[in-house]
């Protein structure tokens, strides 16, 4: 999803011709939606969401939206902090000293906000059965870490963010989301993924092979990411967060 400020010049058929060009190469499948002042000016969907490219994409398919996840995230977090439920310079100890955190009277909300917690990646196996994010937590924190303040893109971070909401609100992390997001600004096509468990009308992802056969992507269990990325949502339900 594209945005552009009053100031900006659209050319749609432009942006139209380019993405076209894309999908036609097997570079693109997706929706491609462009909102100036909070309108549509264009949205246009292009590929297919089954293996056998039969099923065509429209402009209300819903796709899982990966670590857009950690946006909501963010989000929450921060109007905890505006609310003074807890400060960005907080550490763990003091939040979830129930979890056993290597560094934790060191790392901050603010550091897991900007993956700056020195905190270490997971292993990929993770996602193969299914984790709960305590266990996703105790699991991680054992594998190699990085200094406090250097950037690491780290899934763990935003677990542990989600943890620190459930906690502080006293809800799951999805019922936190569905009220303070979802449900407020109308994103009735948004939800949380599970594996076994999609919507109706979801795109799955595919790839293609070395002999341009079209393949579907593994299948795992999605909902191990969690608060970092464990939802699903439409072009235009983003443009709803957008504008909230």
């Amino acid at each position: 999803m594209f945005g552009f400020n009053a100031k900006a010049q659209l050319n749609i058929q432009a942006i139209d011709s380019i993405i076209q060009s894309a999908a036609n190469a097997h570079f693109f499948e997706g929706t491609v939606l462009v909102a100036e002042n909070g309108n549509i000016a264009y949205q246009k969907s292009f590929g297919h969401k089954d293996k056998d490219a039969k099923i065509p994409i429209d402009n209300s398919t819903r796709y899982s939206i990966a670590s857009v996840t950690k946006l909501f995230t963010a989000i929450i977090t921060l109007q905890l902090v505006d609310e003074g439920q807890f400060k960005l310079t907080d550490n763990l100890n003091s939040l979830i000293p129930e979890l056993d955190i290597p560094e934790s009277t060191n790392i901050t909300v603010h550091h897991l906000l900007l993956h700056i917690s020195g905190l270490p990646n997971e292993n990929d196996e993770i996602y193969g059965i299914p984790k709960s994010p305590r266990a996703f937590v105790v699991e991680t924190v054992s594998n190699e870490s990085n200094s406090i303040g250097a950037f690491n893109y780290a899934n763990l971070d935003y677990v542990l963010l989600g943890l620190i909401i459930e906690k502080y609100e006293n809800m799951t992390y999805e019922q936190v989301v569905q009220k303070r997001i979802l449900d407020k600004y109308s994103m009735h096509q948004s939800g949380f993924l599970s594996k076994g468990n999609y919507p109706e009308n979801f795109a799955y992802s595919y790839s293609y092979g070395k002999d341009d056969t079209r393949q579907a992507d593994p299948l795992f269990f999605i909902e191990n990411y969690y608060a970092a990325g464990a939802m699903y949502s439409t072009a235009e339900d983003l443009l709803k967060l957008d504008q909230a």
